[in-house]
């Protein structure tokens, strides 16, 4: 579509609180504590259980590939009443933050950019662990860009992971990082973007 369209599906769950929009898909926090996705989720980038439940009939076609639509928002039932108020949205990831400061990740992770300090794709959202990702429990903004995640803490300390061969995320080295890892350079962060 090129003009702005009403959402039927959307507009008969109520409200939406925020969203975040990845290179093929989308993602919508509802006011009423529900989760939507729909859109490309070849990777799991949708957190949906399974890929067979999408209009099987409906394919994008790129060249030689074909990707799986998900043409209706679908609820991500794994997110709901987390309380989840924001959502972000790579090429192929999506992070959701609680009002707690948990972070969950799910998609793609082809440069570790899910923060679970591998390359493996995850369909259904996944918590990042403080105990186990290096993530502190204090989060309270993320951000997904293209093959990279941001996470912010309350306290202005940011945490980067993914793919940095090109600097984008703020580290020395520049290579990629499979977990998230503090940005020494940088304190008193109040917002952030990619």
């Amino acid at each position: 579509r090129n003009h702005p369209y009403l959402n039927p599906t959307l507009r008969s769950v109520g409200k939406v609180r925020t969203c975040g929009l990845g290179a093929d898909h989308s993602v919508v926090v509802m006011v009423t504590n529900l989760v939507y996705s729909f859109g490309r989720g070849d990777k799991g980038q949708l957190g949906l259980p399974k890929i067979d439940d999408y209009h099987a009939d409906l394919l994008k076609q790129e060249g030689k590939a074909s990707f799986k639509i998900q043409v209706l928002p679908a609820e991500i039932v794994d997110l709901t009443n987390c309380n989840i108020c924001q959502v972000t949205a790579g090429d192929t990831h999506t992070l959701a933050l609680s009002v707690f400061g948990e972070v969950w990740s799910f998609g793609g992770s082809d440069f570790g950019q899910l923060g679970h300090g591998n390359i493996v794709d995850i369909r259904l959202p996944t918590p990042i662990l403080p105990q186990r990702h290096n993530i502190p429990a204090n989060i309270r903004h993320v951000c997904a860009g293209y093959t990279f995640s941001l996470a912010a803490t309350d306290t202005g300390e940011l945490y980067s992971w993914g793919q940095g061969e090109a600097g984008e995320l703020g580290h020395s080295a520049k290579i990629l990082m499979y977990a998230p890892t503090e940005v020494a350079d940088l304190h008193d962060v109040r917002f952030i973007a990619a």
